[in-house]
């Protein structure tokens, strides 16, 4: 059965593709100070916005998940294989995974502890965390991915699914940051704790079955993917290249395919505005 279109859904896949709304994610994730709980930070100062950003991502949670990695890996293998085997019977789970994640990615990735500033957030991520997170939940319960119309099969999906499984692997020494091909990381990198190395998955999937998905929940995890990728690219390939270079092109998959979600998602909707 099709999923069948409601007023809500329309009025949603409405707002998210106002242009007003498509400048806010990247306005509120470049313009968010950071909170600190020691030391204030001046308004407009962005030297130490971006050195306590800096801090904060450095020191994050996400070390404390390190340790099971295998399972959160394994998990995520098993949600990707279940979406093409039980297809419309999986959607409603697939979509509460992806919202959880969001919300996990959110609080450990933005949050630390440290002896210079204390408790440190990411602030414009925890603005994310409702709006990305709760387009999920929507879909969860609208139900509009359907993932019994057969995948698609082109050299866009395929080129797409071996970017978001290049992510997903990883493939960096842990020691220096450098390449490291080792087959083990699929299930021991951590991968599935991190935004920029599962979103390219969860973006690759919906592009199998596109155009018949939810446009908004694309839209909207292809627009804070962009911001994130765009400055994780800046960060690693232009400050720091000498030494994160490698970092950096681990970073091309989820900005190549969130800036393509959000191309995608806007192209889908207007196309249905003209039928």
């Amino acid at each position: 059965m099709e999923p069948q279109v409601t007023s809500k859904k329309s009025f949603i896949t409405s707002i998210t593709a106002r242009w007003w709304f498509i400048a806010l994610i990247p306005i509120i994730f470049f313009f968010s100070p950071p909170f600190v709980q020691k030391n204030s930070l001046p308004l407009l100062n962005f030297q130490n916005w971006f050195k306590a950003i800096g801090d904060i991502s450095s020191n994050n949670f996400t070390g404390y998940f390190a340790k099971y990695s295998p399972i959160m890996n394994i998990t995520a293998i098993i949600v990707i294989i279940l979406v093409f085997v039980i297809k419309n019977k999986f959607t409603r789970v697939f979509s509460i995974y992806t919202a959880i994640m969001m919300a996990f990615y959110g609080v450990t990735q933005n949050t630390s502890y440290t002896d210079i500033n204390g408790i440190g957030i990411i602030t414009a991520s925890y603005i994310f965390i409702p709006i990305l997170s709760g387009i999920w939940i929507w879909e969860a319960f609208t139900k509009n991915n359907n993932f019994d119309s057969p995948p698609k099969l082109n050299i866009w999906t395929i080129t797409a699914f071996c970017m978001a499984l290049f992510a997903f692997w990883n493939p960096i020494s842990p020691e220096n940051s450098m390449p490291d091909f080792n087959p083990v990381y699929f299930f021991t990198n951590g991968g599935n704790s991190m935004f920029c190395n599962m979103t390219p998955m969860i973006l690759a999937i919906l592009f199998f079955f596109y155009p018949k998905i939810n446009t908004a929940a694309l839209r909207v995890t292809g627009l804070c993917g962009t911001a994130i990728g765009f400055t994780q690219l800046v960060i690693h390939l232009v400050i720091f290249v000498k030494t994160n270079w490698w970092v950096g092109v681990l970073h091309i998959p989820v900005f190549a395919l969130s800036l393509a979600a959000v191309i995608l998602s806007l192209r889908a909707d207007k196309a249905a505005n003209k039928n």
